[in-house]
């Protein structure tokens, strides 16, 4: 299966829609704290595709 990971940091929205969009269209998902990224628990290469979320909220 294709892995995606959806990048989470403070402040970041969206990351659950975004989640729900890949995992529709039949990627397996990691939410992932840029923490993660920085002290190696978690690294980019075993993914296949990088998704930044992103957007304004909704009022």
């Amino acid at each position: 299966m294709v892995k995606a990971m959806v990048l989470r940091a403070a402040g970041t929205n969206c990351y659950a829609e975004t989640r729900f969009a890949l995992e529709k269209a039949g990627f397996s998902v990691d939410d992932v704290h840029v923490n993660e990224l920085i002290n190696g628990s978690k690294k980019l290469v075993n993914y296949n595709l990088l998704a930044i979320p992103g957007g304004l909220p909704a009022n």
